[in-house]
């Protein structure tokens, strides 16, 4: 059996999109496309896939062995609702790695950014507080 098709079969099952299978499988969206052309797909990415879906290997290679978990679509650990986010010690994928370090930068960079923030506003209110204050000296003189 074509592996693709297995695959394919599972996506579609569980709304997952190729650009998810990438991150998922820790692989490049151009190398979707070749699989969908009949590459052949790296043990290590159907292993990845095969965790994912919770179906064996062989399941993707030939279409038997463990059926795929009934109800809610598979989903990292790390990105379901009641677990915290991941940490890059606990990625499970290396596209999930290199989103949590850019998280972290951003948050970084968010915290700097609200911090001065918060001195522009201290200071726009003293200068608008000082600018009212002259100008109410002026209309009462």
């Amino acid at each position: 059996m074509n592996s693709w098709r297995e695959i394919d079969g599972l996506m579609r099952k569980d709304g997952v999109s190729c650009r998810e299978l990438a991150i998922i499988a820790g692989v490049s969206p151009s190398a979707i496309t070749k699989w969908k052309a009949g590459s052949s797909i790296r043990n290590e990415a159907l292993q990845r896939i095969a965790m994912h879906f919770g179906v064996t290997v062989d399941r993707l290679l030939t279409g038997n062995g463990t059926p795929p978990a009934t109800g809610a679509p598979a989903t990292p650990p790390a990105a379901a609702a009641d677990q915290p986010l991941a940490t890059p010690a606990t990625c499970r994928y290396p596209a999930e790695c290199d989103l949590v370090r850019e998280l972290a930068l951003l948050n970084e960079r968010q915290d700097r950014m609200g911090s001065k923030l918060d001195t522009l506003c201290e200071l726009l209110s003293v200068a608008l507080g000082k600018g009212l204050e002259d100008r109410v000296k002026r209309k009462a003189g």
